[in-house]
Parts: structure tokens; C-alpha cells; sequence
């Protein structure tokens, strides 16, 4: 994006070395990250080591000095050294680990010579525990500082810490640089300019505005005054309208001829739920309205879904917006809002497609997975000084006693979009159908409803393939389904998985020994082909539409089935049933 925008939008960049493997990383050290990325010389460059990507391991990755070195391959201006998380596990031995990393980091770069400012990383379970390390850390020498795992932490708690940091800093007096790894919050923007006021220095950085042109399936570009619009999502084979969105940009088309196509294009791809937002899109325009150098030169395309080069430029043209708004002080009063029409959605196909593979479905075997959100806080157990299990499967039978007040069946456990996918099973049994529910759980494998689970916190998001790979050969999960399948007589597979749990089930889903309805991400439907119905559930919205569309396919076949059954059960008693006014059966 530097070399669209001058000046740029950003002051820097932040480099997490556990996100660059391989051959990039190779590439990185042998040219230095600065060359690698092209970024202007001057532009700061920060490095961390990414600790959310490894927040389940019971330690870092990463060696001290290992990391020192490699950020001086990097060619880094601020390195940040290895924390770790304490959101999860031990949260004590967890800030321990931190701030003996960071002790040691800082004897070792001083006798190192190395050519970076060194930033002390500062974790916390609660915000007195980022006070006292911060202290803790400045008596030992440390004058800048990284404070990380707030980006899944409540806006209430990031401001509290915020605003005493502000009282510390002000009490030190000689902190020159004090940086948020990974967050920003409308809320903030007041306090970080108060900290300016005794802070050489202060950062942060965050991706939320870039990744949401690819990551987010509605509201993925963003205009100043804070309407936010929707991509059109224009797949493999969508050429045809390409053109004509080419064709209206230019005023060669007009909308309605537009709308008639993605009308029917949409209901082809079962992605009629987004016309309300696609139609607002087209009929607003909103690339007109916006004069940076990107919407100046690629007019419709930087909205239409397709692609890394138009998708990644979206994503420049939100961070080009957000600094506009937070350089100008007009970040923390802009209200957000998503732009759609009252637009008719058709989902007659879908319906008709669900409608035929549940019509004779009599065993119905449905497949998820575990979920973040539990019964049982896992804080709760922090507090009252349990611990809190992860992978560690070994050590069940120590769960099972030591926390044997908190254990529950999995059916009452798992919270959130588990919910949805419970509704649909009871659903199923309502028309009189037998269904079995089970979980494929990164702590357990695979779990029935009724099986009875400690709370956990482990997850497969952000694992490598090869890693979920080894993961479901430990819980023999690929066998564990197909002796399920076998024995249990079915004639319809619903499963309904996000990315990492779909993978883990793949080999599995690829051969299913019945017919398969599959809810899983893009990628997995086109490995599976034919051999499953597979409806397109990459993101949370997409998977609960098609679990809400599933209830209303079992419901109508269930409707249809009563009604066919009082006729055929009844039919030669209605004039006995008008007559006296009751039935006997």
C-alpha cells in the first residue's frame, strides 16, 4: 500500500516471525524483511514472535536468543520479546514465563550489540498483573514496552488497563516507548493521545480494517462518514457477470438488468441472502464517492470478491480510510453501519435441494464441533486457582477428579453455535426421526452428546494442515467415524464444520458411506465434488443460515408426512368425527 498511497496510511509495520515459515522466511533473512516487503527504508519495522498463534502450547516455541538473532537477520527497528498468552492454561506460570524471557532478553541484547530497540513484552490475567510486571520490567532497565493478549479482551478491560498505564507512565516519567500489540478500540484513541503527553512514543497495530475485505462475507469496505458496504462475491465461472458490473460502471448497463443476472446467479451459488446487500452496493456506487488512488483507478472491481489482487486492494482502501478518520480525530465519533435494501432473497433452490435429501432420511448421524464458549467459565476455574485442561488428554483421570464439580455431558458443556446445531438435532427427533449427535473436540477427538467432559480450552483454529493431520491420528478420529457410520444404520450425514474441524474429517467426508450433507468452507466443498450436498459455510452468519435452513427442510417434510398420515389414518372416520364431535383412536 506504500506504493499507492504517499503518504502512506500506516507509520510501520509489525512482522510476527511465527505466521513467516519456510521458504518465506528464508527469503526474509537472505534480503531482510524490509527489502522482502519493499517498504520504504525510513518506515519502522517492529517483530514479535505471535504468541496467539501458539496460545495452546504449554511453552513458547521460541528460544531468547534464537528470536534476538533472527530479528537482527530481519533487519528489525523493535523487537519485542517471546511472551506468552495468559488467557490460557497456567496463567501464572504463564506471566512467569514471560517475565523471565523478557530479563533474560535484555541481559542477553545488551552484551549482543544488536542493532534494534528491545521492547519488553507485558502479559496479564487481570490489569494489577500487567501493573506489577510493567514495574517489575522497568526496574530491571526496560524503557519500552509491549503490551500483548488484549485482542480477545472487552473494550471495558483494554480502556481500565489504558488508563493505568496512563497513571504509571506518568509516575515513571521516563518511558519512551509503549506499544499494543494487536488492538485498537474507538474508545482508546482519547487515552493513547493522553499517553502521548509522557510516552515518546505510542503504537499500535492491528489488521482488522485490511482483513475484513476478504475475511468478513458482508460489510468488507468501509467509506468515511462510516457506511460500510458488501463485495460482491463473483465465482469461478461468473464471467458473464463480470461484464455486466464492468458494463454498469462504465454506464453501458443499467441496474436493473444487472440485478435481473445476480438475481439468478445468487440463487445458483446459494448466495441469495446477500442481494439485499449487493443491490445497495450496486445502486449507491460508493467507488464514485471515494477519491483515493485505488478507487480512482479500479472503479466497480475494488467491490467485487474475486481474487487477491482486487480483495487485498479493498483491504488497502479500509486501512487508507481508517487512517483518514484517526489521524483526523474522527475515528472515535464515527458510528459504523452496515448499508443493505429490503431486497426479496429467493432460496427456493435451496429449499428444493434440502427438501429432497431429507425427505426419506430415517437415521440421521449429525457431525460438529466443540466450541470456545462453555457452561463453565474456564476464568471461573482461574480464579478459584483450578487448573485448566487443554490437549493434555493424558491427564483425564486428574480432570475428571480434581474439577468433578464442574464436569457436564457435552450436550449441556459447549455454548455458542453449538446451540443452533442442538435446536436442529431436536428438530430432527420431532418429526419422529432418529438422529445422533456428536462432537469432533480438540481435546477429546470425538464425543457423543451424553458423554460427560471436563471444561477445556484447546481449539484446532490456526493449526497447519499437517498438524490437524497428526492431531486426528492421536484420538483415532477417522476410524472412530466410520465405525460410528457403520454400525449406526444411517441414511443421512448432516455435518456442519468450520475449516480446521472440516480438515480433520476430510478423508472422512470424501468416501461417506451414506448420503452427506456437508456445511463446511469453500475449499473443503470443492475437495468433496459430488460426493456430498455441500453448502458453502466458511464463516459463522453462513453456517447458522444453512442450520436455520436444514430446521425448515426437516420441518416441511415433517408437515408434509403428518398430513399425509391423517389421511390415510383417518380418512374413512370423518363423518363419525363430525357427527360426535371427538375421535377415538
Amino acid at each position: 500500500m506504500w506504493h499507492i498511497y504517499n503518504p502512506p496510511p500506516v507509520d510501520g509495520v509489525l512482522v510476527s516471525v511465527s505466521t513467516v515459515k519456510g521458504g518465506k522466511l528464508k527469503r526474509m533473512v537472505e534480503r531482510g524483511a524490509k527489502e522482502f516487503l519493499r517498504m520504504p527504508r525510513s518506515m519502522p519495522l517492529y517483530g514479535d514472535c505471535g504468541a496467539w498463534q501458539y496460545r495452546y502450547l504449554d511453552e513458547p516455541p521460541y528460544k531468547v536468543e534464537e528470536v534476538l538473532e533472527l530479528y537482527e537477520k530481519l533487519g528489525v527497528d523493535y523487537g519485542v520479546t517471546v511472551d506468552h498468552i495468559a488467557l490460557f492454561g497456567d496463567p501464572r506460570r504463564r506471566m512467569e514465563v514471560t517475565y523471565r524471557n523478557a530479563v533474560e532478553a535484555l541481559e542477553l541484547w545488551r552484551r549482543g550489540g544488536y542493532g534494534y530497540e528491545l521492547l519488553a513484552a507485558v502479559q496479564g490475567l487481570e490489569v494489577e498483573d500487567y501493573v506489577a510486571m510493567f514495574k517489575d520490567l522497568y526496574t530491571r532497565g526496560f524503557r519500552a514496552f509491549a503490551i500483548g493478549g488484549l485482542a480477545k479482551r472487552s473494550t471495558d478491560f483494554v480502556e481500565k488497563l489504558t488508563s493505568r498505564l496512563l497513571e504509571l507512565v506518568r509516575e515513571l516519567r521516563n518511558v519512551q516507548l509503549l506499544h499494543f500489540l494487536g488492538v485498537t478500540r474507538a474508545r482508546l484513541v482519547p487515552l493513547l493521545k493522553e499517553l502521548e503527553d509522557y510516552v515518546a512514543t505510542v503504537s499500535f497495530d492491528n489488521a482488522t480494517f485490511l482483513r475484513m475485505a476478504w475475511s468478513r462475507t458482508v460489510g468488507n469496505y468501509v467509506l468515511p462518514d462510516g457506511r460500510v458496504y458488501t463485495a460482491i462475491r463473483v465465482q469461478e465461472g461468473g464471467e458473464h457477470l463480470l461484464e455486466l458490473l464492468r458494463g454498469y460502471d462504465e454506464g453501458s448497463v443499467d441496474l436493473g438488468r444487472v440485478v435481473e443476472v445476480l438475481k439468478e446467479y445468487t440463487s445458483r451459488t446459494g448466495d441469495s441472502e446477500y442481494l439485499p446487500y449487493y443491490v445497495a452496493t450496486l445502486r449507491d456506487r460508493p467507488w464514485r464517492e471515494c477519491g483515493c488512488a485505488i478507487c480512482r483507478s479500479i472503479g466497480v472491481n475494488v467491490l467485487i470478491f474475486r481474487g487477491n489482487d482486487r480483495n487485498r486492494r479493498r483491504g488497502f482502501h479500509n486501512v487508507y480510510v481508517f487512517s483518514t478518520l484517526l489521524r483526523g480525530g474522527d475515528f472515535n465519533n464515527v458510528g459504523f453501519r452496515l448499508v443493505r435494501l429490503g431486497y426479496p432473497a429467493s432460496g427456493d433452490l435451496l429449499a428444493e435441494n434440502l427438501a429432497r435429501e431429507v425427505s426419506r432420511a430415517r437415521r440421521v448421524l449429525v457431525i460438529t464441533h466443540c466450541t470456545a464458549e462453555k457452561s463453565v467459565d474456564t476464568a471461573t476455574l482461574r480464579r478459584l486457582g483450578l487448573p485448566v485442561p487443554s490437549f493434555d488428554l493424558e491427564r483425564e483421570p486428574y480432570y475428571r477428579e480434581v474439577l468433578k464439580d464442574f464436569v457436564k455431558p457435552a450436550s449441556e458443556m459447549y455454548r455458542g453455535t453449538f446451540k443452533a446445531v442442538r435446536k436442529l438435532v431436536e428438530r430432527i427427533r420431532e418429526c419422529g426421526r432418529h438422529a445422533d449427535l456428536y462432537i469432533v473436540s480438540a481435546r477429546y477427538g470425538l464425543v457423543g452428546e451424553a458423554d460427560a467432559v471436563v471444561p477445556y480450552e484447546a481449539t484446532l483454529k490456526g493449526m497447519t494442515m499437517q498438524r490437524i493431520r497428526e492431531w486426528a491420528g492421536k484420538r483415532s478420529l477417522l476410524q472412530k467415524l466410520n465405525n460410528l457410520a457403520k454400525s449406526g444404520g444411517y441414511d443421512l450425514i448432516i455435518a456442519i464444520l468450520p475449516k480446521e474441524y472440516a480438515v480433520a474429517v476430510l478423508d472422512f467426508l470424501r468416501n461417506p458411506p451414506v448420503k452427506t450433507i456437508a456445511v463446511v468452507p469453500r475449499g473443503i466443498a470443492k475437495a468433496l465434488g459430488d460426493r456430498a450436498l455441500t453448502l458453502p459455510g466458511g464463516s459463522l452468519p453462513r453456517r447458522l443460515k444453512y442450520i436455520r435452513e436444514l430446521i425448515k427442510a426437516f420441518e416441511r417434510s415433517c408437515t408434509v408426512g403428518l398430513e399425509r398420515w391423517v389421511r390415510v389414518r383417518f380418512g374413512n372416520q370423518q363423518n363419525r368425527l363430525n357427527a360426535g364431535g371427538t375421535l377415538e383412536t
